[in-house]
């Protein structure tokens, strides 16, 4: 259960990592994965420093009081102070990257600052085909997360009527933005020098500052919390609030395209969305075989991340780890930072390649340092689950990663609570984390089925099998928490904590199959030897997936059939 979770690569944007980072120049929506339209996708990234002082600081108040909400639409953007989901934020530090944008037409100016665009958008896109241009410059030197994953229309509280998007996330430090000239990008400490150096009023309107450069260039990525100073929420990270029709029980397990930022037609290239043809390379969608081999061999690092997890998985194409390993590999070469995760998984048990497990961890540590708090999580992970006496680290990188907002994270802090390995023993510590993994159904489904281990065993609480059934349920139905639906299923068969009910036994069975989980696919095809009479075509199909996802004993099983 825990290996196959552990290999689970995400398909997102990749970033560089290193040191005090400042790469070239990038123009219009690039930092951002933005449309070129005015329309918002469901996972967007938009900056926040066209907002005013007043309302930034009305999203930092909401993000210290539950999980923000904003209205975001082809109108623009606004905070819903007096809306919110349930569910905290946990800041982690990261290494100093500046990055510079100029935005220099209307359709950046829309997709970047869509505040601005909103209000503005008349005005500054003539100034801006006069060749006046927008220049920003941000310092990130950490993130404001939840491991709150997705959010339906019923988890809102408040006034939240026009609420669309709920606040993933935030990148902390400084920024400054000024009027530039079109195509003569200044250097960022030109541009937080000179930003509020306003002569007219259009100027102004393009003016805005906050944080202090010399302070954030005092932070270090250990930091529990931002410089004084040097924390101004600069960019949010937005997921879209689930429909009563796309809730996480009816929501696909494979959601592979879920952070592709381009609406259909339109691709993503160096992170804003273009028309294919207008590009020399863009990030394919996960399952888009020929896009994403022809992308890959023309340099994009992120098809090439796409195209390994699609060798991984055998979506498309047939199982081949080798492959795999070797797609990760091209990718982290190209600067996709999940390439150097994925490679690094794989080198780190010799799966597909020469294992190398100091080297493997060199890489993870290096790209858990530049902020991929997944690649953070992926050590703790191996930390706590496969190491024999999880190392020093296994702790620290569990918290950074789950204060990051990656659930695996806190995973992996709870499971080492519960087994003193790598922290003492203590339950009350474990259920705590283990429960923001799970997220009452909006985090990762194993760490459901371990709270709800705690209250069926009643280890560091009071015994409760309806409570234990409860967290069952609810992981069965999300994303990783196929394995849950066997205890599911057994509790619900005996009536344990919930009515004894045969039926609804058989659904979280059949949930687990249509998964691809072959022992629920092989106790499916069981079940139907041992209906009175003997269905031997259901029994026969469940049997036959099974065998075909690996299940020996089906298999066996399966020529027995008469």
């Amino acid at each position: 259960m825990i290996r196959a979770f552990l290999v689970a690569l995400a398909v997102l944007a990749g970033c560089g990592a290193g040191g005090a980072v400042r790469p070239d120049p990038i123009r219009g929506a690039a930092a951002l994965g933005e449309s070129g339209g005015t329309c918002p996708t469901p996972h967007s990234t938009p900056l926040v420093v066209d907002w005013k002082a007043d309302e930034r600081a009305d999203l930092e108040l909401a993000m210290q009081h539950g999980v923000a909400i904003v209205a975001y639409t082809c109108g623009g953007i606004k905070l819903l102070p007096d809306c919110h989901v349930a569910g905290s934020y946990g800041y982690a530090g990261v290494t100093q990257q500046e990055e510079d944008v100029q935005i220099d037409n209307a359709d950046e100016l829309r997709a970047t600052l869509p505040k601005m665009g909103a209000l503005m958008g008349a005005q500054l896109s003539a100034e801006l085909d006069r060749g006046t241009s927008i220049d920003i410059a941000t310092m990130l030197v950490g993130k404001e997360r939840t491991t709150v994953e997705r959010a339906s229309r019923s988890d809102l509280v408040g006034t939240c009527t026009e609420a669309t998007h709920f606040v993933r996330g935030a990148s902390l430090g400084a920024f400054a933005m000024k009027q530039g000239t079109r195509g003569k990008i200044e250097a960022s400490a030109t541009i937080f020098g000179s930003s509020q150096d306003a002569t007219s009023e259009s100027t102004k309107s393009m003016t805005s500052k906050a944080g202090v450069l010399d302070a954030c260039k005092q932070a270090d990525r250990g930091d529990t919390e931002p410089p004084k100073q040097c924390g101004a929420p600069f960019r949010v990270e937005l997921d879209a609030i689930e429909t009563p029709q796309t809730t996480a029980e009816t929501a696909p397990h494979d959601q592979g395209d879920k952070g592709y930022v381009c609406p259909q037609g339109l691709v993503s290239s160096g992170g804003k969305c273009a028309r294919p043809g207008t590009v020399k390379s863009y990030s394919c969608r996960l399952g888009d075989l020929d896009a994403c081999t022809t992308q890959c061999a023309n340099g994009n690092g992120q098809s090439c991340v796409t195209l390994g997890t699609m060798y991984d998985e055998g979506r498309r194409v047939r199982v081949d780890r080798a492959r795999a390993a070797s797609l990760w590999r091209q990718a982290c070469e190209l600067g996709a930072s999940n390439g150097c995760v994925g490679m690094a998984v794989k080198m780190f048990r010799g799966d597909g390649v020469p294992k190398d497990a100091d080297k493997a961890v060199a890489v993870l540590q290096r790209e858990c340092d530049a902020g991929n708090f997944y690649a953070c999580a992926q050590m703790a992970l191996v930390d706590a689950f496969e190491l024999p006496k999880p190392t020093t680290q296994a702790l620290p990188l569990g918290l950074r990663s789950c204060n990051g907002g990656d659930a695996q994270g806190c995973l992996a802090v709870g499971h080492m609570y519960k087994q003193g390995k790598g922290a003492p023993k203590d339950l009350a510590r474990a259920k705590e984390f283990m429960e923001r993994a799970c997220q009452e159904g909006k985090g990762i489904g194993i760490a459901c089925g371990e709270v709800g281990a705690l209250y069926a065993a009643g280890e560091g609480v009071a015994q409760d099998d309806v409570t234990a059934f409860r967290y069952f349920e609810l992981g069965c139905r999300m994303p990783i928490g196929i394995d849950v639906c066997q205890t599911a299923a057994n509790f619900s068969e005996q009536g344990r904590g919930t009515p004894k009910d045969f039926k609804r036994a058989l659904g979280f069975l059949k949930h687990g199959c249509d998964e691809a989980d072959k022992r629920s696919c092989a106790r499916m095809g069981h079940i139907f030897t041992r209906t009175n009479p003997p269905n031997v075509e259901r029994a026969r199909s469940f049997y036959k997936k099974a065998c075909d996802l690996g299940d020996p004993d089906s298999c066996k099983a399966l020529q027995a059939l008469p």
